[in-house]
């Protein structure tokens, strides 16, 4: 615990449940926690943050997001950093789609690349299994990071079309993404639930 930056009253709180170690508070139910008066909505927003960012630290950019000028190349970037194979990498991005509205038909990347639509499909498959990793998933923490405190201004679901253009402004893109890329892209997270045109992150331990 020594290891997150908390609060002296989130501490006390923590203390006061005899939990000292990050593995014994993810076993804690969220009621339980707010139960203790010095832990409110804030504080587990907090410990959420922290937890993340001590178990998936920031590997792309440094953490800094403006050198992408777009979220398709953040995808691109996320998806050609983990495959490195040309041809699984482009057969990936062209499932995630993340300017478009629909992801490409297998038949045309079989068509290509003279591959059965069931060889595309498998290294299709390969190629998620790889993309959602958590080691993986940690390489976007970055973009993660936007996406959360966006989540954490509204007190309830956020619809798609306001997250996408609030990552446009707070990136400065000249376009906002899709909102079924950001579905796609969102579908590898745990912590993002999406549920028709909204998304919102996935309550704590009930």
């Amino acid at each position: 615990m020594d290891e997150l930056d908390l609060p002296s009253r989130a501490r006390t709180a923590l203390g006061a449940l005899g939990i000292t170690k990050v593995g014994k508070l993810m076993s804690v139910r969220r009621t339980d926690l707010l139960a203790q008066r010095r832990l409110g909505q804030v504080s587990l927003d907090r410990l959420r943050q922290e937890i993340i960012e001590l178990l998936w630290p920031p590997l792309v950019g440094g953490g800094n997001l403006k050198h992408f000028q777009s979220f398709e190349e953040i995808v691109e970037s996320f998806v050609r950093g983990t495959i490195r194979q040309v041809r699984k990498a482009d057969l990936a991005l062209g499932r995630l789609a993340p300017t478009a509205d629909r992801p490409k038909p297998l038949k045309d990347f079989g068509d290509r690349h003279g591959l059965s639509r069931e060889r595309i499909r498998q290294i299709v498959d390969e190629a998620y299994l790889r993309l959602t990793k958590p080691a993986k998933l940690a390489t976007l923490l970055p973009l993660w990071r936007e996406v959360w405190a966006i989540l954490r201004s509204w007190s309830r679901p956020v619809p798609l079309h306001r997250l996408a253009e609030g990552l446009r402004r707070r990136l400065n893109w000249s376009d906002a993404p899709p909102d079924a890329a950001l579905v796609r892209l969102f579908a590898f997270h745990p912590e993002l639930v999406t549920n028709g045109d909204t998304v919102m992150l996935k309550p704590m331990n009930p």
